[in-house]
């Protein structure tokens, strides 16, 4: 028997309840949240930036090509796309996941991260999923990397393989707090890329995860070294987006 086939049986006699709310999933896949805490979420949409997916409060798409002021001197990374903004619900979500350890999230947040990224890309252009590293400090004091967890539904939907192709080399204080510069210095010259796994990202694209994008100077700098490094490609997959 299936491992789906055995969850989804298991849970009519004994319901399993939703990781978001507490709620019952009797019927539901006990992988994914419920309707109501999906439904909660404030979901990305336009218009936003082209490249970055910030939403854009002043202007249209509508008017022609838009990019935020970031994102017009450009960025290693082709396009990023979240599936929905970095508030209410979803902010709780992330948070318990990232600072609460609740491991639980981690699936059903990664489900609608491979939404997001099926709504947007199209998946089977890539050859490899990439989840931002945690500086091996930060992995043993969280005991999980966030990013790594989110990767699996969507690499295990789309067969995928997921490369662990960058290794966080310096640890600095975390980009909780810090904008625009700062955030960018902060995260200068603090990856690089796997020395062993460099022939299975050499001129492939890459769909590069995280949990939240706020500036998008983690994921650009990730980007930049996974280019450097001989990738084709870099576009980026976020369950949230700071609005």
């Amino acid at each position: 028997m299936g491992s789906g086939l055995f969850k989804k049986i298991s849970g009519v006699f004994a319901p399993v309840s939703c990781p978001g709310c507490g709620g019952s999933l009797r019927g539901l896949d006990s992988e994914k949240l419920c309707p109501t805490c999906t439904g909660s979420i404030q979901r990305s949409q336009e218009p936003w930036c082209l490249t970055c997916a910030l939403p854009m409060r002043h202007g249209s798409l509508s008017t022609g090509p838009t990019r935020c002021d970031s994102c017009r001197g450009g960025r290693s990374f082709d396009q990023a796309r979240a599936f929905g903004l970095f508030e209410g619900q979803l902010r709780e979500l992330v948070t318990r996941l990232k600072y609460s350890g609740d491991r639980r999230l981690g699936y059903p947040l990664g489900h609608l991260l491979h939404d997001a990224a099926h709504e947007h890309f199209t998946l089977q252009d890539y050859e490899a999923v990439v989840p931002v590293p945690l500086h091996r400090d930060r992995l043993a004091e969280r005991g999980f990397n966030q990013a790594y967890l989110l990767a699996k539904p969507l690499a295990a939907a789309a067969r995928i393989p997921i490369v662990h192709a960058l290794d966080r080399i310096v640890g600095r204080t975390a980009q909780v707090g810090l904008q625009g510069d700062a955030r960018r210095a902060n995260v200068r010259d603090v990856f690089a890329a796997h020395p062993r796994r460099k022939t299975q990202i050499a001129r492939r694209n890459v769909l590069l995860v995280d949990d939240v994008i706020t500036t998008a100077a983690t994921v650009d700098e990730c980007a930049r070294v996974l280019l450097a490094a001989g990738t084709k490609r870099v576009d980026v997959a976020a369950v949230a987006r700071t609005p």
